[in-house]
């Protein structure tokens, strides 16, 4: 369940990443502009972000596996247009829709890991969930770089439709149905009622902030740190691709160190040391960007401090949340997605809105980062959730 929830999860970020080495071949093919081939990854993103709140609540009244099947036929019908696709108009638009199917991963990967799992059983499950998250963005780009020598673009969006179906296939055959159909759940009523439970839970909205706050960082500096090192620090695309690259290893090795620790204590145990990390990254990063000239490791230091201490609390917080929600998991795991979804949006726009990427690195995404520390401190104070019984 760990390794399929972690693919079905991961299928946002690789479908981004593995098209990026294409991008140049992208404008000549279509005779665009750079500007128009990147807005594909923004029409992706806006699919991916609005369908978060829809697919985890319909699949509380459907079921897991009905809703995920269908979403991720939806993922793959869209990848065969984009293999097809003859004009830029039609990408962008088969990109949409490819964001409202990849939606699903994470929210029903979620919500299956709680229907599934408890408490500590839980906690490793989303761990090797996140070691996948965090790998496959990772060699995305290098794979999508050799697909894209050997076969053309268009292979890049074969894999894509060779994930999608292999996801289907597992949803099928390997994976139980764990919510049986009742529309009763999705009486609107019913689902304001839920929503509000939901927002009105403490443990839930802390957790839900803590897991946010981190995630709205790693997203909306995304915004930033290109323009910081390569307009402003010199460095080469050969050259922030590595140092990207570094940061990817700071977000598995920090998986890798959670699941080795999660062998042997409780989950709640690792937030005290992953929030204090946390919060000695934001304090870095304030500092660093508000008071000495910025430099590649000032930049990339607190923000893979950040990632390796959050993979240790992220699986605490992902159970502690739906904890108290078992009837309406699917409706928890797509609030959270949108929450996540939502910061690096809201982190990004700020980013922008302020201009000087060394500014905005230095107070909107430690701000971020602080909310995320605290957040998950005050959720560890009053009690343990995570009892073995």
């Amino acid at each position: 369940m760990g390794l399929i929830g972690g693919l079905m999860s991961a299928t946002g970020p690789l479908s981004v990443t593995l098209l990026t080495p294409a991008f140049p071949v992208l404008i000549e093919v279509f005779s665009t502009s750079s500007q128009i081939v990147t807005g594909s990854v923004t029409m992706f993103f806006v699919g991916f972000a609005t369908a978060h709140l829809i697919c985890g609540t319909l699949s509380d009244g459907l079921g897991r596996r009905n809703v995920g099947v269908a979403f991720f036929s939806l993922y793959v019908l869209a990848g065969i247009v984009l293999f097809l696709v003859q004009s830029i108009e039609a990408l962008l638009w088969a990109r949409l829709l490819q964001g409202v199917g990849a939606s699903a991963g994470i929210s029903i990967a979620r919500a299956l890991a709680r229907d599934l799992f408890e408490g500590q059983q839980s906690a490793r499950v989303v761990n090797i969930m996140y070691i996948v998250i965090g790998t496959a963005p990772a060699i995305a780009p290098i794979l999508g770089s050799v697909l894209l020598i050997f076969f053309g673009y268009r292979s890049l969006f074969a894999l894509m439709i060779l994930h999608g179906l292999a996801i289907i296939a597992f949803l099928i055959f390997l994976i139980p149905n764990s919510v049986k159909v009742d529309m009763q759940r999705l009486r609107f009523r019913l689902l304001i009622r839920n929503f509000c439970n939901l927002l009105g839970s403490r443990d839930f909205m802390l957790s839900t902030l803590a897991i946010s706050g981190v995630s709205g960082a790693l997203y909306g500096q995304a915004a930033i740190v290109p323009f910081l090192l390569m307009s402003e620090l010199g460095l080469t695309p050969y050259e922030f691709g590595l140092i990207m690259l570094v940061h990817a290893g700071f977000h598995i090795a920090g998986s890798f160190s959670a699941k080795f620790w999660l062998g042997r204590f409780e989950a709640s145990k690792l937030v005290p040391l992953a929030q204090t990390t946390i919060a000695v990254s934001a304090v870095w990063l304030f500092i660093a960007m508000m008071s000495i000239p910025p430099s590649t490791f000032n930049v990339i230091g607190p923000l893979s401090l950040a990632a390796f201490g959050a993979a240790h609390s992220y699986p605490t917080f992902i159970t502690a949340g739906f904890r108290d929600f078992p009837q309406i998991a699917g409706a928890a795991a797509s609030f959270v997605g949108f929450m996540q979804m939502g910061t690096g949006f809201a982190v990004g726009l700020v980013a922008s809105l302020i201009g000087a990427p060394a500014v905005a690195l230095g107070l909107v995404v430690a701000t971020s980062l602080l909310i995320a520390s605290f957040s998950g401190i005050l959720w560890f104070l009053p009690k343990s959730l995570f009892k073995e019984t």
